[in-house]
């Protein structure tokens, strides 16, 4: 008679481990929108009160205010990439 035995302790804390990370990212990926959207909301209210201002300071400012949304959108791009990635390593996982 053969007996096969292996022990899988460390492959079960490997696993947890894992799940925990990807918990972890997920978390932080919640926090980053919020945070996107907490950036947006007062940029958008500086945009407006520019353009009632006018002029070329008015115009500055939205230029500037432009450029952060532009920033937080490609900020918003990286959380798609990375929910991509979060998601294939679910279902392989990882």
């Amino acid at each position: 008679m053969l007996v096969v035995a292996r022990d899988v302790s460390k492959e079960r804390r490997v696993e947890k481990e894992q799940i925990a990370s990807l918990q972890m990212i997920e978390k932080n990926m919640e926090q980053f929108l919020i945070l996107n959207d907490q950036i947006r909301n007062p940029v958008q209210v500086i945009i407006g009160l520019a353009d009632i201002e006018g002029g070329d300071l008015g115009e500055r400012i939205i230029q500037q205010a432009n450029e952060i949304n532009r920033i937080i959108s490609q900020l918003d791009l990286g959380w798609l990439e990375s929910a991509k990635v979060t998601s294939y390593m679910r279902r392989h996982q990882f």
